[in-house]
């Protein structure tokens, strides 16, 4: 199984190559994943595929940078591992269904694998994306492709009823008011300390607060 990439593969792992240049300075990996089994950079083939989906200039690169931001926070590994919840995970934060476990060839090539992965990345990126639009259409939240990342990332950490369980976060997102947003990302429900998100995963809070800064 072998996944098609396109003519436009050189130009996009080029494009790519260039934004990740840019954010490398400040995306730092959960040490959570941080093993002798996982890559650090991204995969560019796994982002590639989108490329005529997303537009193009300004909004291209926002939405690269998203993807990049994304897979970094998540990891990759091309062999199945048990994430700190306990459930058996691969490729980009996927999570295993039963599909996955008759299909996944523990024993196929490193690009066999990397294929499958690049397909399921596609498939919970798409479902992710589709996510945070409704979201933001529930919530009254402005057409925005940076805040549209910010969610599509915590989707994929936390799942869409995760997301949908930041109320506070999501009305702050529709006032357009940055600062109460973070306030509502980083805080407990009774404002007594942290949120157990950001407990959990700190620094990937941190910078997905930056991105808030920057796009709200």
């Amino acid at each position: 199984m072998v996944m098609k990439i396109g003519a436009d593969k050189e130009k996009a792992v080029t494009d790519i190559g260039k934004i990740n240049s840019e954010i490398d300075s400040t995306i730092q990996r959960q040490p959570d994943t941080m093993t002798s089994h996982s890559t650090y950079a991204p995969e560019p083939d796994m982002m590639v595929s989108h490329i005529k989906k997303i537009g193009t200039g300004e909004k291209k690169k926002k939405r690269l940078t998203g993807i990049s931001k994304l897979m970094k926070h998540e990891g990759f590994r091309l062999d199945p591992y048990t994430d700190t919840e306990g459930y058996l995970t691969g490729g980009t934060g996927h999570k295993f269904t039963k599909e996955d476990y008759m299909n996944f060839n523990t024993n196929g090539t490193d690009e066999e694998k990397l294929n499958y992965w690049t397909e399921r990345f596609d498939e919970d990126y798409s479902k992710s994306s589709t996510a945070a639009i409704r979201i933001m259409n529930r919530n009254g939240i402005e057409d925005n492709t940076g805040v549209q990342d910010v969610l599509i990332n915590m989707i994929f950490n936390m799942g869409e009823d995760g997301v949908n369980g930041f109320p506070s976060f999501l009305k702050a997102l529709a006032n357009k008011d940055a600062e109460k947003a973070i306030y509502e990302m980083k805080t407990n429900s009774s404002g007594t300390g942290k949120s157990d998100w950001y407990k959990q995963v700190g620094r990937r809070v941190d910078e997905l607060a930056n991105d808030i800064k920057e796009y709200v």
